[in-house]
C-alpha cells in the first residue's frame, strides 16, 4: 500500500479588540500525508474546494462532481454531474459540510445544491432571493444561515436566512473609482470560528476581519509584516496605479 500524506495547516490568529495591526506568532506547518490520486486510480484535477468533516470532500470544477474520499484517499462515491437539472452542476465551486450535509455552490445556476452521502436532497435558489453571486469566495453556513462574500454599494457580506428566506447585509467596504474595481478589491473568503464568529480573509490585501453573527465588526488583523507578504507587497507597490487594477 502506498504511503500517503495529508497536509494539515494549523493557524492561530489572535485578534485585538481594536482595529489595528497585532503581532502574529510564527507556526511551522507539518506535512502529515498527501493524496495525489484516489485508490481507484482517479487523478485529481480541477479541484476548486476541499473540506474535511469525517470524510474528505472535493469539488471537481472540471468534471462537475463532488468527490467523497476516506482519510486514506479511497473514493467512497461521487455526487452530482454536469447539467441544468435538479442537483446537476454548471460549475461546482466551493463546498461547505455541516452535520453530514454537503452544500455546494453551483456557479452557473447561481444556487446551492444540497446533498448527503446518499445523494441529492434539494436546491436553494439564491437568484430568487436577490443574491447574484459574482465571485468565488468561500462561504459559511451556521445555524440555518448562509454567509456569502457579496459586495454591494455599502457592504461586503450577505446573510441569507434559510428559515425565513430573508437577507441581511453587513461587512466593511473600501470604495474605489468604479463598481468593478470596488467589487474585486473587496472580495473575501469566509470562515467560521467556534460557531460564533465569522472570519473574512481578503483576496487582495493582507487583512483579516472578525465579525459576530449579528454582523457587528469586532477586530481587524494585518499580517503585512510577515516576510513573504512583505516581498509581495513590494512588487505590488511597484505596479502602476490604474483604474480597475487588482494592485491599487
Amino acid at each position: 500500500m502506498k504511503k500517503k500524506y495529508f497536509l494539515i495547516g494549523i493557524c492561530l490568529i489572535l485578534f485585538s479588540c481594536k482595529r489595528h495591526s497585532v503581532d502574529l506568532e510564527n507556526i511551522e506547518l507539518r506535512k502529515d500525508y498527501g493524496i495525489s490520486q484516489s485508490g481507484d486510480s482517479i487523478f485529481f484535477s480541477g479541484i476548486r474546494s476541499i473540506f474535511f468533516d469525517k470524510y474528505l470532500y472535493m469539488s471537481n470544477y472540471r468534471m462537475n462532481q463532488i468527490l467523497v474520499l476516506d482519510e486514506m484517499g479511497h473514493l467512497i462515491c461521487t455526487l452530482g454531474s454536469e447539467g441544468r437539472g435538479p442537483g446537476e452542476f454548471v460549475g461546482v465551486s466551493h463546498i461547505y459540510v455541516s452535520n453530514d450535509t454537503i452544500y455546494a455552490l453551483n456557479e452557473g445556476k447561481r444556487c446551492i445544491e444540497v446533498y448527503n452521502i446518499d445523494g441529492y436532497i434539494k436546491t436553494v435558489p439564491l437568484y430568487e432571493a436577490g443574491i447574484r453571486l459574482r465571485n468565488t469566495g468561500r462561504f459559511v453556513i451556521l445555524h440555518n444561515k448562509f454567509y456569502f462574500p457579496y459586495v454591494t454599494n455599502e457592504n461586503s457580506i450577505v446573510e441569507y436566512n434559510l428559515l425565513y428566506e430573508s437577507t441581511r447585509y453587513f461587512g466593511l467596504l473600501d470604495r474605489f473609482q468604479t463598481e468593478d474595481h470596488t467589487r474585486f478589491r473587496n472580495e473575501r473568503h469566509l470562515l467560521a470560528m467556534n460557531e460564533k464568529y465569522l472570519i473574512a480573509v481578503s483576496h487582495v490585501k493582507p487583512v483579516i476581519e472578525k465579525y459576530n453573527l449579528n454582523g457587528e465588526f469586532i477586530a481587524q488583523l494585518s499580517y503585512e509584516n510577515i516576510y513573504p507578504v512583505q516581498k509581495r507587497l513590494e512588487f505590488v507597490n511597484r505596479q502602476k496605479s490604474e483604474i480597475n487594477s487588482v494592485f491599487s
